[in-house]
């Protein structure tokens, strides 16, 4: 069998990933770097684009670096903080300020309710 690439598609594999998104790419990626033969198949005929993942984890690119894929997937990337929110950044240019919670009191005990309700357990 010929794949619409020309290439044949019978050949044996040590690993088949099913699905060319950002999980299936790397997983094919790392099992290439560890010698294995790859096939990767995906039901789509042209890529995602843009890419839906709206962010991309620092562990994530720890484990894509030594593969040398890094600067590829980061060079189309929008880098702003808070290029992920909804609008693409934060409200007047960064991120809200953290509350101060070394100065954080308890909350106040709630009211006993003013009613003639009773709470009782089945005997």
């Amino acid at each position: 069998m010929v794949a619409p690439s020309g290439r044949d598609v019978t050949a044996a594999v040590d690993v088949l990933v099913v699905g060319a998104g950002t999980t299936g790419l790397g997983l094919a990626l790392q099992a290439h770097a560890h010698g294995a033969r790859v096939r990767v198949v995906e039901r789509r005929p042209e890529p995602f684009r843009p890419s839906r993942a709206l962010i991309v984890h620092p562990r994530t690119l720890e484990v894509l670096r030594p593969l040398g894929v890094t600067d590829a997937l980061l060079e189309p990337a929008d880098t702003r903080s808070g290029s992920g929110l909804p609008g693409g950044c934060w409200p007047h240019g960064r991120p809200p300020a953290e509350p101060d919670r070394t100065s954080a009191s308890p909350a106040p005990p709630s009211r006993k309710p003013s009613s003639n309700a009773s709470w009782t357990t089945p005997e």
